[in-house]
């Protein structure tokens, strides 16, 4: 059997395969995300050991012939050799342990190659050229430019509220509406509001749709973080055009879901605009609309069968995972 795992920071996606190509099972489940879990890379194992037992309804961990595990938090060296030692408890006849970005490439490029942009949670960029070269922009945190996701637009956007009232910034119903969200009684609860923002998770997503939202509407703060964010992700895509060798055409997949999410075309037009004025390149997008997982299938179906897919098999493998 064939076992896709695709892990982010919020979520899980499990997808169980025949060597033929069949869907057996999937299952959704929260992040197996080592730096969201107490007990850390240990933490992953148990995590994803309880869900393929549900997953695998009696299967064996041995009848798995190749696992593509695409995870968060797989940025270094360090990180991917303890994460390939926990999983190769369970097995599996061959595993494949890798940044969750290049999934994207994988399931979103026909030939194999391109930009991946993750804009989920946290973002980061990856790419692989057509030498099969491989590199990683950012994933660590601010200090490697990770200025996206939407934890960061979530900050932001607090920040931002927080300063037109404290440090003489700018005030517009944008940002008066992220005070109601905050449920302040009175401005004095602010830093209160801000400490249990950082002290429990929370969801982004009423945070990412009202930056959208005003955008749309003209409000200038609300544009601000977006020219920024959609900035910041055309500077790590178009670096990490920079230092592979593509030629004059490429494709650049956008997924995560505050990229693939919101109906609002305003970040992504702003993002497009970015990329425009930094490379002179021919770029193709791809907004991937099924989730990045169905990528650890292919990969694992290629390693399975040692060959490339065909158009047809990709294809028949999107649209089961697609019709679910």
């Amino acid at each position: 059997m064939i076992l896709g795992i695709d892990g982010g920071n919020s979520k899980t996606d499990y997808f169980l395969f025949t060597n033929e190509g069949k869907l057996k099972n999937h299952i959704r489940a929260g992040t197996c995300s080592h730096e969201r879990l107490v007990d850390g890379f240990s933490g992953s194992y148990r995590v994803i050991k309880e869900n393929l037992d549900v997953l695998l309804d009696g299967a064996k961990y041995k009848d798995i012939d190749v696992a593509v595990c695409g995870l968060a938090g797989v940025d270094t060296k360090q990180q991917k050799d303890a994460l390939v030692a926990q999983l190769s408890q369970f097995g599996f006849g061959k595993l494949v342990v890798d940044n969750d970005g290049f999934l994207g490439i994988k399931v979103g490029s026909e030939d194999g190659t391109g930009v991946c942009s993750i804009n989920g949670t946290g973002t980061v960029t990856v790419g692989i050229d057509g030498r099969g070269n491989r590199l990683q922009v950012g994933g660590i945190g601010d200090i490697t430019g990770d200025e996206a996701g939407g934890a960061f637009i979530t900050r932001l956007s607090v920040k931002r509220a927080y300063s037109s009232i404290y440090r003489c910034e700018k005030k517009t119903e944008f940002t008066e509406e992220v005070i109601k969200l905050l449920k302040l009684e009175n401005k004095d609860e602010f830093l209160d509001a801000i400490s249990g923002i950082y002290g429990k998770a929370i969801s982004h997503t009423p945070y990412v749709k009202l930056v959208f939202d005003y955008a749309q509407k003209g409000d200038e703060v609300a544009l601000e973080i977006v020219d920024y964010v959609s900035n910041s992700l055309a500077h790590s895509v178009v670096g990490c055009v920079n230092n592979l060798e593509f030629g004059n055409q490429l494709t650049v997949i956008l997924a995560g879901s505050v990229w693939t999410k919101p109906k609002s075309d305003v970040l992504r037009d702003a993002f497009k605009g970015h990329v425009l004025r930094l490379t002179d390149k021919d770029v193709k997008y791809v907004v991937l609309e099924v989730p990045p997982a169905v990528g650890a299938v292919l990969w694992a179906m290629e390693i399975f069968k040692g060959s490339a897919l065909t158009h047809e098999q990709r294809a028949d493998i999107v649209k089961q995972v697609s019709d679910m």
